[in-house]
């Protein structure tokens, strides 16, 4: 199916929701009111998804492993953070299949991934460089040539601002056959120019240190298990738990486990029937104690009271409170 959409949101629970593409699992690092803009465009071949976050966040990626990902940050005044490493301009993320990892930006944001089957991205490897190309077994980090980086991030630009001015331009067969094309050609020269910096075996550690972190919080999503029960789990010390929350996360695990916890008591109340819901009981649930404490918390972080929450509870996608701005999509031809 051929397709396009734009959308806005205020939510970041709907904006999560959105990403069907992939599985992401944000956690916002600083007050204020959010916002996000997402423009997609599904071709017959190769998704295109190019989102603007106004706030610092952390989000834990989950790839299918049915694609191959590639992504690239186009928000130079804000730092981006892969994995605990820091990006460059101009870096391009080329994901492994099923990839699970840590994204973190520090400021507002700009992004833009592509998505294609994997017998596309070996075919048109071979068509232009007569090279099969296979997604990595680990992610890695590609710095293409700067004419060549400097192509592709120009060509995602001029379709994200093309659709946001013809929204149903990606829908006519020819122009995104043409599109597709140019896209897989600037993908692949990129992918092929330039070099990769090794990952060292330090970090590949700390990235499945992160890994075990994120499911034993998942697991324990009432009450985070003490760090030094935490570090025991996951088989390391002390010291290198705190680094790389530090490193991946931009805080201490206490901090981050903290967050998520406030978030899943949100969507909670977001959910909740206001008839019969209880603050205080949604809060014990997620293990926090003190109401008085969470209402502060809450409130600093969200720019709301829980039971404002409560009350403007939504129940189905169309509740979104800022519409869908546009989608379309048609059959192939």
């Amino acid at each position: 199916m051929l397709g396009s959409a734009l959308y806005s949101f205020t939510d970041p629970d709907d904006y999560e929701v959105s990403l069907h593409e992939l599985t992401a699992d944000l956690v916002l690092t600083q007050p204020g009111a959010f916002a996000a803009r997402l423009t997609r465009l599904a071709l017959p071949r190769l998704h295109l998804v190019s989102v603007q976050e106004t706030l610092p966040r952390v989000a834990y990626v989950s790839l299918p492993p049915t694609r191959v990902f590639v992504s690239f940050f186009t928000q130079p005044a804000s730092t981006a953070v892969w994995k605990g490493l820091e990006l460059r301009p101009g870096d391009i993320l080329v994901h492994s299949r099923g990839e699970r990892a840590h994204h973190r930006a520090t400021g507002a944001s700009r992004w833009t991934f592509l998505s294609l089957a994997p017998e596309l991205f070996a075919a048109h490897g071979r068509a232009l460089t007569g090279q099969t190309l296979d997604p990595p077994p680990i992610g890695q980090v590609r710095r293409p040539k700067r004419a060549d980086r400097t192509h592709l991030l120009d060509l995602s630009a001029r379709v994200r601002r093309e659709l946001e001015r013809r929204p149903f331009v990606g829908t006519h067969p020819e122009i995104a056959h043409s599109l597709e094309q140019e896209l897989m050609h600037a993908l692949v020269t990129c992918l092929t120019s330039g070099d990769a910096p090794a990952e060292s075996r330090a970090n590949l550690r700390h990235t499945a240190v992160m890994a075990g972190f994120e499911d034993l919080l998942a697991a324990h999503h009432d009450q985070t298990p003490p760090v030094p029960e935490l570090c025991a789990t996951l088989g390391t010390s002390d010291r290198t738990l705190r680094a790389c929350c530090a490193a991946f996360l931009g805080m201490s695990p206490g901090q981050y486990a903290h967050l998520r916890r406030l978030k899943r008591a949100r969507s909670a109340l977001l959910h909740a029937d206001p008839a019969t819901a209880r603050v205080a009981e949604i809060a014990r649930r997620f293990g926090i104690i003190q109401a008085g404490r969470f209402a502060v918390e809450y409130r600093t972080a969200y720019g709301e009271t829980p039971s404002t929450t409560v009350q403007r509870a939504k129940n189905v996608w169309d509740d979104q409170n800022l519409p869908l701005l546009h989608s379309q999509s048609v059959g192939n031809r």
